[in-house]
């Protein structure tokens, strides 16, 4: 059997599937997951996958006709509907909490509002106010900073669209060390995405940076190129090329660049992966999630 990815659109979630037929990347399906009965999007089209690639794998009710795909779009516009609804009642309320958007189940069996506060709210009288109005079960979800954003989505400082809203599903830790293992400024204005938490990318691309880490000088070291020896200046971690400070006969200073095979004897870099952050740094940033 085959293995498809699949995209729920009400969560943005990326789930996988086991199937016989021929999937087509954009093809809508209906979908069993643990929350209920799901639309979701073909994201990736057949492709091999031993079982244990993956957690879960989900099941596949059927393929979306043009009525799944008509109820589907009648369902999102009711979920915008709602959110004028929603935001009256919790000024009625008095509840110190942002709504950020609202799913409903393909099969209507749940409403799921979600929302972010600083605290704990106590919403019981909001669910009842909501389960008269919609006539449904009704479930308020408190969400972090990252996952508004995963919703919301954005530009971010790089340019493009956020990594979390367009392709990750999960991002795992993101500690201040990755920052160090990159090179990169501290400033929590640098490293910080719209979430006003670490960057994402620092999380899935470090493991490149740590093996090529291991394969650079140290700052600072004595070095033998073919140029004679000099100290080491800075790394250039993405093209493996080391800036060398040598001195001339005239005692001056003249950084210049080489390849590690123009290095003759170096001290390289020992990275510890479970090495602790320091204790410093970002105040206003949250180093792990």
């Amino acid at each position: 059997m085959d293995t498809i990815g699949i995209k729920c659109e009400s969560s943005g979630r990326g789930l996988y599937a086991k199937v016989k037929d021929k999937y087509n990347i954009g093809d809508g399906v209906i979908v069993k997951t643990e929350r209920g009965i799901e639309f979701g999007q073909v994201t990736a089209s057949n492709f091999n996958c031993c079982n244990d690639c993956h957690t879960s794998f989900i099941e596949i009710e059927r393929k979306a006709n043009s009525k799944d795909i008509e109820k589907n779009e009648n369902l999102k516009k009711k979920a915008s509907d709602a959110i004028p609804t929603m935001q009256s009642l919790i000024i009625k309320h008095k509840l110190d909490m942002k709504l950020i958007d609202i799913e409903i189940l393909f099969d209507e069996s749940k409403m799921i509002f979600n929302f972010t506060a600083n605290g704990r709210i106590d919403f019981r009288e909001l669910v009842k106010d909501l389960a008269g109005i919609y006539k449904t079960r009704i479930e308020l979800r408190q969400i972090g900073v990252r996952d508004e954003t995963k919703k919301i989505g954005g530009i971010g400082p790089c340019g493009r669209e956020c990594c979390c809203k367009l392709f990750l599903n999960n991002v795992g830790d993101v500690a201040v060390k990755m920052a160090k293992n990159q090179n990169l400024s501290l400033n929590p204005s640098k490293i910080s995405g719209l979430c006003g938490r670490l960057m994402c990318c620092l999380g899935y691309e470090n493991e490149f940076y740590v093996e090529a880490l291991k394969q650079m000088p140290m700052i600072n070291s004595d070095i033998e190129t073919i140029d004679g020896k000099g100290i080491v200046y800075y790394n250039d971690l993405l093209k493996k090329i080391v800036h060398v400070k040598i001195r001339n006969e005239d005692d001056s200073y003249e950084i210049k660049q080489f390849s590690l095979n123009q290095i003759t004897k170096m001290k390289t870099n020992k990275v510890d992966d479970n090495e602790k952050d320091d204790e410093q740094v970002l105040k206003d940033v949250e180093v792990k999630f």
